[in-house]
């Protein structure tokens, strides 16, 4: 026994000098993680990994996170929940937060059920969130709070100090605080009596003993007992720092001192507060930065917008992108490098470029995301061997790792799936096939870059044009709008390009041959070749009517031909279409109506913006009640409804009572009001509603189809009528006599396309006469992503199947194919590993 002890004593001490020789592992700051997303078997995950290696500090497991704080916090969660988690990844505090923002003196605001509240860095909620403000800002021991859209004072503990009752209320700043009652700004002290009395338009906080204040559009500074330190003259004024201000004089801007004087002139385009003894400053589109005589440090040529990180300049200039010192002096930029700097760690030296990281002298790094993506990169060109070894690489610094397993899995699984089925056939070699716009149909699918729009033939569901956009609206005159790589434009039925993504927006449909389109935050027109006809260069823009167009132009409205200039002056505060050659628009908040030579015709008396003239009359609004006047402007049916619509075929809808009705010219009822809705339709049918229920009526009154299904829509180009209730689904023609139907379904029907005879039903396409299930791509693949979530690989392997057989190469179901093998390869692989272990 004492030999087997001796033995023991011996064995330790022999440990503890062996570890004794290890040196003790580095503490790990908030500045040497960095998060990063990858994707995995379920979906993308957010990590932290050491910035110099890639090695996992904390594996990806959130669906929601960020970067450490100098605190060693970092926000992260799953679902719609986050909390704070420390460095080792445990939870710190609840986790249960709508949203916490960035630590502050301590606390961080957090935000449940829509109120705010503050978190200290232990994780202890300190206010409960129940206030209506997220700007919760200690400061002097006191925070303005926000209930019930009322400010007041808080302390630390949650304690009101001060009861709210002001409009606005600023923080404490050097013993006083702005804040506004009955539309005017004074100061109040700490006990919350009025230092200052409300007598200001707008205020800020006391900064070296002075606080802007305005009075009549002119800012200037005041003292603790609000006399006029400094004239009240400028457009615009800042607080005090580091001994300057900023102040904006006749358009420029420049920099005071505490008694007014310039030290810089007004000379700047922009100007910001000092910082380290520089101030950013911006002259003719370009930036530089200022010390605090005004000296130029860093000469205005850099692109919008330099900024501080840590104690270098992140900032751009021409095709340089990287980071400036104080003096100027370029420390790393991304000449040699494939494209921009993005981020640049000085304490490790590395530089982040393309998401690849480099070091400080440009040459890659031995680094698990340079190696993940490198293999990502590989698997977009089919090079699945190198992808493969890429990824391998990856597990050379994180075994076991997650993303990198998923990642090989994925890419043997496309080499197997790919090689297994035969790709589409080229788009000249398809048979060519006429179709309207009103043959085919939008339609999302999952695909590898995420979901993805094209459109199927809707009675096959043949690609007509392939999944590739990230909207797809419908076809008008052949043409579709549709959204690429974030950016707007139109294509062809035969999916050729006729006005190129190139915009931030675009209207739905072209009017007269054109459409409006965004750029850069102003609006012009295009043709339907894609031609710019009208430059981008309004505040805002519809479509043409009659020839001209209606668009904002510094704050008014006016309206423009087809060649972008002005026949009416923007005068107005809006204005709206022309329609038999007058406009509705806006003066004084009252809206009248003018001709084409900008004459107003009809004063500006009236109260809707919707109001247009059809068949000689417009619908207006006057005190609170609709009615309907001449070119002339002479009411000839008295404003006694409570909505009119605009006359068509001789009739206009109206509500009186809260019913609506129909009248004629002269203002007699043909239909009294007794329906809780009327639309029009075409050809002479109005859609009706009375208790829920739907049905159609004709110009007489006579009920065609009486009010008592859940859904009626009418096709005009077939002359049919679909209805749906009481799980009966049919088709009636404009008589009212059932043409099909009425028959049984489950579910209500969601489209129903009498060209086709095809009905979708919850998504699923049946074909009108069976009522079964179509031989149709959509079927199959909402039957496959249907098996998918029910955990069913064979059924939904044969569904993909069936998906490619009416779509050879079809990239959504072979996509869904290569999830199903790479699951499985991944499983495998796993187990293998754990095995290993």
């Amino acid at each position: 026994m004492k030999r087997q002890i001796k033995f023991f004593m011996l064995m330790l001490a022999f440990w503890i000098c062996i570890t004794a020789l290890v040196p003790a592992a580095a503490a790990i700051s908030s500045e040497d993680v960095k998060c990063i997303k990858v994707s995995t078997p379920e979906g993308e995950k957010f990590g932290y990994m050491l910035r110099s290696s890639g090695k996992w500090v904390i594996p990806p497991r959130f669906t929601v996170a960020g970067d450490f704080q100098p605190n060693g916090l970092a926000v992260a969660g799953n679902g719609k929940q986050v909390g704070l988690i420390d460095l080792q990844g445990q939870p710190v505090g609840p986790q249960a937060f709508q949203s916490i923002a960035g630590f502050r003196d301590g606390l961080a605001v957090v935000k449940e059920n829509g109120r705010f509240g503050l978190m200290d860095e232990q994780g202890e909620v300190i206010l409960a969130p129940k206030y209506d403000n997220a700007n919760l800002v200690f400061s002097e021991q006191m925070a303005a709070v926000s209930i019930n859209g009322k400010f007041g004072y808080i302390d630390r503990s949650g304690q009101p100090v001060i009861m709210p009752q002001f409009d606005q209320a600023l923080p404490f700043s050097e013993g006083l605080a702005a804040v506004k009652v009955q539309g005017k700004y004074g100061f109040i002290d700490r006990s919350g009596r009025f230092a200052i009395e409300p007598q200001y338009e707008t205020a800020g906080s006391f900064s070296d003993g002075l606080a802007q204040a305005a009075v009549a559009g002119k800012t200037g500074y005041i003292n603790k007992t609000g006399a006029v330190v400094i004239p009240l003259q400028f457009q615009s004024a800042f607080p005090f720092q580091e001994g300057l201000a900023v102040v904006e004089w006749k358009g420029n801007f420049g920099y005071i001192d505490k008694a007014g004087q310039w030290v810089v002139e007004p000379r700047y385009d922009l100007a910001f507060p000092h910082r380290n003894g520089l101030a950013l400053v911006s002259l003719n589109g370009k930036h530089g930065f200022i010390d605090n005589k005004g000296q130029t440090v860093i000469a205005c040529e850099l692109d919008p917008y330099p900024r501080w990180e840590g104690q270098l300049i992140k900032a751009k200039l021409g095709e340089k992108t990287g980071y400036l010192d104080p003096g100027g002096q370029w420390v790393v930029q991304s000449a040699g490098l494939p494209g921009p700097v993005s981020e640049y760690w000085p304490e490790q030296g590395i530089i982040v470029s393309n998401g690849t990281y480099y070091d400080r002298h440009g040459s890659k790094l031995p680094h698990y995301a340079n190696y993940l993506q490198a293999a990502y990169a590989e698997l977009a060109i089919k090079n699945y061997d190198a992808a493969i070894a890429w990824f391998e690489s990856a597990l050379t610094i994180n075994p076991q790792d997650e993303a990198a397993t998923w990642g090989r899995a994925l890419a043997k699984a496309k080499q197997e799936t790919f090689g297994q089925y035969p790709p589409a056939a080229p788009a000249a070699a398809r048979r060519k096939v006429r179709l309207a716009g009103d043959d085919v149909v939008s339609f999302p699918v999952m695909t590898e870059a995420g979901t993805r729009v094209g459109y199927l033939r809707r009675d096959t569901g043949r690609w007509v044009i392939p999944p590739r956009f990230d909207e797809a609206g419908s076809f008008h005159d052949g043409l579709a709008r549709i959204k690429e790589n974030g950016k707007y434009g139109f294509i062809r039925l035969d999916g050729s390009i006729a006005v190129k993504p190139d915009y931030d927006w675009a209207w739905f449909y072209f009017k007269e041959g054109l459409t409006s389109v965004q750029a850069q935050g102003s609006y012009g027109f295009v043709d339907t070749r894609g031609r710019i006809v009208v430059k981008p260069q309004f505040g805002s823009a519809l479509l043409y009517s009659e020839g001209l167009a209606h668009v904002a132009y510094n704050g008014n409205y006016g309206y423009i031909d087809k060649q972008g200039k002005f026949v009416i002056s923007p005068r107005y505060e809006y204005a709206a279409d022309f329609v038999d050659g007058l406009a509705a628009v806006e003066i004084d908040r009252k809206w009248g109506f003018i001709n084409k030579a900008g004459r107003l015709v009809v004063p500006c008396l009236y109260e809707n913006s919707l109001a247009k003239f059809a068949e000689g009359l417009a619908n207006v609004k006057l005190n609170g009640k609709y009615g309907f006047i001449d070119r002339t402007g002479n009411m000839v049916i008295a404003a006694q409804y409570e909505q009119a619509d605009s006359f068509h075929d001789g009739q206009a809808i109206v509500k009186q009572d809260g019913l609506y009705g129909v009248i004629n010219r002269e203002g007699r009822y043909v239909v009294p009001p007794r329906y809780d809705l009327i639309a029009k339709s075409a050809k002479g049918l109005a859609k009706i509603k009375r208790q829920d229920s739907f049905g159609y009526m004709d110009k007489t009154g006579q009920e065609i189809v009486p009010p008592r299904f859940e859904r009626v829509e009418y096709f005009p180009a077939q002359g049919v009528i679909e209805v749906y209730g009481n799980r009966q689904w049919g088709v009636m023609n404009t008589s009212g006599a059932w043409v099909y139907g009425p028959v049984a379904v489950n579910a209500p029907v969601n489209h129903y396309w009498p060209k086709h005879k095809v009905l979708v039903v919850q998504g699923y396409y049946f074909g009108q006469e069976t009522l079964k299930l179509l031989d149709h791509y959509a079927n199959h693949m909402k039957q496959a992503y249907w098996h998918l979530q029910q955990g069913d690989n064979r059924p939904a392997v044969a569904a993909f199947g069936d998906a490619l057989r009416i779509n050879p190469g079809d990239t959504a179901a072979l996509w869904g194919l290569c999830q199903i093998r790479a699951k499985e390869i991944y499983r495998l692989s796993s187990q293998e590993q754990s095995a290993e272990q």
